[in-house]
C-alpha cells in the first residue's frame, strides 16, 4: 500500500519468463494501480434485509477498486460515504458480493489466464534454505553465523567477533573443510554442484545488520522462489530483536532493490499459537500448527519448511518433526559429528564451537542448510505441493481452507454459473 496514494499502490509480481530453448529466467513485474472488482446489488434488486450465499452478475453493479482503497470504494458505492469502516464491517450489507477475495489471488489468476500456454505447474518452484547459529555466550551479539544455499551457490557469514586473531578466515574455512572434515561431509557440499571449496562465498561480516545485509543481497541476486527455513519463528523473531537495537529498518534490507523506498515494507505476522475453546479450556499449538506469514516486496517468499511439511500431510499419522529426525527419516543423514567436541552437548556444544573452532561451526551450519535443500528435491512439499496446493491463493491464507476455498469458487462461479459470491461479514 501507499496511504498517501491509495489508488496508486503496488503488487510486486514473481514470474519466470520461459523461453523457446527451453530454459526460463526469473523476473520482477511491478504493477502499480492494478484494480479488483467488487459487486454491489442493482437498485431494483436491493429488496431483501438477510444476506444471500451469492447473486446472478446480471443483478449487480460492476465496480473496480485497488485494493488499498477497497474499504473506502465500497463505502461510496454503499451510500456510506464518509465513514471510517473496516471492510468486513461494510460487508454487514445485504449488498455487497465479490470483496473476500484478495487482490492477489486476483492477479495470480490473471497471469495465468494470459499465459495458459506456459502451464504453471510445469515450472518447480525454486528453493534456498536459509539456517542460523545464535551465540551463548554473547548475548549482545546473538547471531554468529548464517549461511544460505540453492543448489551450488552457497554463501556463509560469520560476525567478526568468533574469528579475531585469524589473519585468513576464508582460508581457515577451506582448510577445515580439506583437512577436518569427513569424506561424507565434503561429498555432500560438492555434490551440489560447487566446483572448488574455494568458490564457497565466505565473508566476516562487521556486525548483526551486516550479515543480514549480505545474506539478503545473495538472497535478491539468486532470486528464488521460496526461502526456506525449518523452524521460521526461531529466525525471524531474532530479525526484529536485531532491527530495534541496531535502529535499522528490515524493509530496506529486505525489499527488493527495484522497489522504490515509499512502498519497501518488512512485516512479520505470527500465526495463532494458542486457541481458546468456549469451555475456557486453552490449547497450545506445536510450531509445525502454526504457519507464520513474512510481508515484503521481493522475488522470494519466506517459508516454514516444517509447517508445509506438516500441512502436505496433513491427516497422516503424527511423527517427530524437528529438522533432525526429518532428515534422517528421509534421507538416512545425521547432523555433522566433530570428534573434538564429542564431549559435549546441548549449549555447552555450542559455546565450545562458538569459542574453539569456529570455522567448523560455520561448516555445520553450512551442513545444515544443504539436507533441507535435498528433501524438497525429494518430496517436493515447496517446489511441487505447496504452489499446487495453494492454487491462486495468496501463501499468507495457504493453511485455511475456507480462505483457498473461497478464492476458488468466486472464480469458478463467475465464469461457470455468472454468481458471485457475497462478502462475509
Amino acid at each position: 500500500p501507499f496511504p498517501e496514494e491509495p489508488d496508486n499502490d503496488l503488487h510486486v509480481v514473481k514470474v519466470n519468463a520461459h523461453y523457446s530453448d527451453g530454459t526460463y529466467e526469473p523476473q520482477l513485474i511491478h504493477e502499480y494501480g492494478f484494480k479488483r472488482p467488487f459487486y454491489v446489488t442493482k437498485r431494483k434488486f436491493q429488496d431483501h434485509k438477510e444476506k444471500k450465499t451469492y447473486e446472478e452478475i446480471d443483478k449487480l453493479d460492476r465496480y473496480e477498486s485497488t485494493q488499498t482503497a477497497l474499504a473506502m470504494n465500497v463505502a461510496k458505492r454503499l451510500g456510506r460515504r464518509g465513514e471510517k469502516l473496516h471492510l468486513r464491517q461494510l460487508a454487514d450489507s445485504p449488498y455487497l458480493y465479490g470483496t473476500d477475495i484478495l487482490s492477489t489471488s486476483v492477479l495470480v489468476h490473471k497471469y495465468r489466464q494470459m499465459y495458459k500456454e506456459a502451464n504453471a505447474s510445469a515450472t518447480r518452484r525454486s528453493v534456498a534454505v536459509l539456517d542460523i547459529e545464535w551465540s551463548v555466550i554473547r548475548p549482545d551479539q546473538d547471531m554468529t553465523v548464517i549461511g544460505l544455499t540453492m543448489g551450488e551457490k552457497m554463501f556463509i557469514g560469520v560476525n567478526k567477533f568468533i574469528v579475531e586473531g585469524y589473519a585468513n578466515p576464508k582460508e581457515e574455512f577451506v582448510n577445515v573443510i580439506l583437512n577436518e572434515c569427513s569424506d561424507e561431509t565434503r561429498e555432500t557440499i560438492l555434490s551440489r554442484g560447487i566446483k572448488n571449496f574455494n568458490d564457497i562465498d565466505f565473508v566476516v561480516c562487521e556486525n548483526e545488520v551486516v550479515m543480514l545485509e549480505e545474506v539478503a543481497k545473495r538472497m535478491h541476486a539468486w532470486k528464488p522462489d521460496y526461502i526456506g527455513i525449518w523452524n521460521i519463528d526461531a529466525e525471524l523473531s531474532k530479525f526484529e530483536d536485531i532491527a530495534n537495537r541496531y535502529g535499522v529498518d528490515l524493509a530496506d534490507i529486505f525489499s527488493d532493490p527495484s522497489v522504490p523506498k515509499e512502498y519497501r515494507h518488512f512485516i512479520y505476522k505470527r500465526g495463532r499459537l494458542s486457541h481458546q475453546a468456549k469451555s475456557g479450556k486453552s490449547t497450545t499449538f506445536k510450531p509445525e500448527k502454526t504457519w507464520h506469514t513474512v510481508y515484503v516486496p521481493a522475488s522470494f517468499y519466506f517459508v516454514c519448511m516444517m509447517r508445509a511439511y506438516a500441512a502436505v500431510r496433513q491427516g497422516q499419522p503424527g511423527v517427530k518433526m524437528t529438522l533432525d529426525a526429518t532428515i534422517y527419516r528421509h534421507l538416512k543423514k545425521t547432523k555433522l559429528k566433530y570428534e573434538p567436541a564429542s564431549a559435549y552437548s546441548g549449549t555447552d556444544w555450542f559455546a565450545f564451537m562458538e569459542t574453539k573452532h569456529p570455522f567448523m561451526y560455520a561448516v555445520y551450519n553450512l551442513i545444515d542448510c544443504i539436507p533441507p535443500e535435498l528433501l524438497d528435491q525429494k518430496l517436493g512439499d515447496l517446489g511441487v505441493s505447496l504452489p499446487t496446493l495453494a492454487g491462486i491463493s495468496d501463501l499468507a491464507v495457504f493453511t485455511s481452507n475456507p480462505k483457498t476455498l473461497a478464492d476458488d469458487v468466486t472464480i469458478e462461479f463467475a465464469k461457470v454459473n455468472r454468481l458471485i459470491l457475497a462478502s462475509t461479514p
